[in-house]
């Protein structure tokens, strides 16, 4: 049987705060730098006060990026993709989006990340639905999950389920206080070897 592994999109395959500051720089004759966005929520972020976080402002820039395609795939991430897939991985999209991004969504990783993944679910915080993330890792059988926001993997472990947080500025000053979860600033070690050895040690 295939180990399944579920997979955050925003800033895990794709590059959205790099995109988001360039719109947000359009929208707002301001430019930001990208260590500045402190936040996992952009809405969140003080330096991002000019424009609309809205959910429909948020899918506004969603759509924008897309059709300019300025949504581009994290550095190193084909890679990893590619060769965990290759190592008899099932590769499930677990990220939150708007049920209205999914059009969006298929058609991006499709061009960047062609036959990789068995399956896209999206769930958004910004709607009244209520199944969560962590019920999203656990109804697939996610035996790891890989995302960049430290809240979310605090609750994903709950279900025992161990969790990478890739390192980036919004999560490098927080603190991980379980051994479910494992920081990684280096996205290259992200081997086949390497997961293995997390499920296989959790």
């Amino acid at each position: 049987m295939n180990k399944v592994l579920s997979i955050d999109c925003d800033n895990i395959l794709c590059d959205t705060a790099r995109a988001f500051l360039e719109y947000y720089k359009l929208e707002s004759w301001k430019e930001i730098s990208y260590d500045a966005i402190h936040h996992p929520y952009l809405h969140k972020n003080k330096a991002l006060s000019e424009i609309d976080l809205s959910r429909e402002g948020y899918y506004q820039f969603f759509c924008r990026a897309h059709d300019t395609s300025s949504l581009q795939p994290m550095s190193w991430s084909q890679e990893w993709i590619r060769a965990l897939k290759n190592s008899w991985y099932d590769l499930h999209v677990v990220t939150g989006r708007l049920d209205k991004q999914l059009d969006h969504t298929k058609h991006w990783l499709d061009m960047y990340f062609p036959d990789m993944f068995y399956d896209i679910h999206l769930w958004s915080d910004m709607t009244d639905q209520h199944i969560s993330k962590w019920d999203l890792c656990k109804n697939i059988d996610a035996q790891l999950h890989i995302d960049d926001f430290i809240h979310y993997a605090q609750e994903i472990i709950v279900e025992d389920i161990p969790v990478l947080v890739l390192d980036c500025p919004r999560n490098n000053y927080q603190e991980l206080k379980s051994s479910l979860i494992t920081r990684v600033s280096d996205r290259s070690i992200i081997t086949p070897d390497f997961v293995d050895s997390i499920i296989h040690t959790t």
